[in-house]
């Protein structure tokens, strides 16, 4: 009969060696690796040298810091504001809605411009005013950002809400959401030529509100029946493709299609919010959000940084960046089986891990 052999104890001596090997900057990036910000964050600040490790894998990298914040209706699109962030709440009826802000913690703020008539996108112009788009009346408004008057037979509510400058387009049907570019508002909107949709960019004059030019954008028109958010980077407007699971990149300013992700090694399922800063992209999808390095030259691939869960579950909608702040908003219509009503939804907020 043979009898395995015990292992024999490590020494003192053998331990002491072992341990500064078993916490070398290689063992622990690769560990560290498998693991995600939300499931590491709290295991790895046992000690300084796994915090310190932490830190170098998670440097860049976001985590969930706060969730389903607020209760907005029919809300898809958020702006960073301050420190925090502005949503335009579409309101449960007509001129019910408002532009809602919240600090940097999540802390709601002041509820700007109530009454607004069903404000869907909103851009702000850094002079005190705002574009609003007013969904239900087709129009985009330039209104001055204020809190509701104390007095409603006073000048100051006379002039509450006051259209500055308005933008109608005649031939849109659907009017998606727009962008600021300098001194250019971009605008996202539907049409129809021959009895087919054509989706158009209109360039506005921020200042003055007058249209300089349009062109239309590439792709079957059934593929585009609902757009996503767009966002712009100097020359570069990003434009989400939802049905397409496709992101469009055009020279706006020379209205040509430059490039598109989502053939390629980075896939989108339902793409909906966008934002872009530098070489990294967001891209919030139906579960998640996708954060990309984008390449330096068309030829190249983008690379996944980090792909973030849904923090619920449910599905995302428009994204914005605040400093080192990310937000995003919830589902659309609600989640199923929520507190809330089916028609209201939240924003997330994600911050450094």
């Amino acid at each position: 009969q043979k009898y395995c052999k015990r292992p024999m104890p490590l020494t003192r001596s053998a331990r002491a060696r072992s341990h500064p090997a078993l916490a070398s900057d290689d063992v622990l990036s690769t560990v560290f690796s498998f693991i995600t910000p939300e499931a590491g964050f709290g295991a790895a600040t046992a000690s300084k040298t796994l915090r310190d490790a932490w830190r170098r894998r998670c440097r860049g990298m976001l985590r969930v810091h706060r969730q389903q914040i607020g209760e907005f209706q029919y809300s898809d699109h958020c702006v960073a504001y301050g420190d925090g962030v502005m949503i335009a709440n579409y309101g449960r009826m007509a001129f019910s809605g408002c532009l809602a802000t919240f600090s940097n913690d999540g802390v709601a703020g002041a509820e700007l411009n109530t009454n607004l008539n069903t404000p869907r996108v909103v851009a702000l112009r850094g002079d005190g005013t705002a574009w609003v788009l007013l969904s239900d009346e087709s129009r985009i408004v330039c209104v001055r950002l204020a809190e509701p008057p104390s007095d409603e037979d006073s000048d100051e509510a006379d002039a509450y809400n006051e259209s500055l400058m308005r933008i109608e387009i005649a031939d849109a049907y659907w009017i998606d959401t727009f962008a600021l570019a300098g001194d250019a508002l971009l605008v996202l909107y539907r049409s129809t030529e021959n009895g087919q949709t054509v989706c158009f960019i209109d360039v506005y004059d921020n200042q003055t509100g007058t249209l300089l030019r349009k062109f239309a954008l590439a792709g079957r028109p059934e593929q585009d029946e609902e757009q996503g958010g767009i966002a712009v980077q100097g020359d570069a407007l990003y434009i989400v493709r939802r049905n397409a699971d496709i992101v469009d990149v055009y020279n706006w300013r020379e209205g040509i299609l430059s490039r598109s992700f989502g053939r390629g090694r980075v896939r989108f399922d339902r793409p909906g919010g966008i934002s872009v800063r530098g070489k990294t992209m967001y891209v919030s999808e139906r579960h998640q959000i996708q954060v990309i390095r984008l390449p330096d030259d068309d030829s190249a691939e983008p690379e996944i940084l980090q792909v973030i869960p849904s923090p619920d579950g449910e599905e995302l909608g428009g994204l914005c960046l605040n400093g080192n702040l990310l937000w995003c908003m919830g589902p659309y219509f609600g989640p199923a089986g929520s507190s809330v009503g089916e028609d209201s939804t939240y924003v997330h907020l994600f911050g450094p891990c």
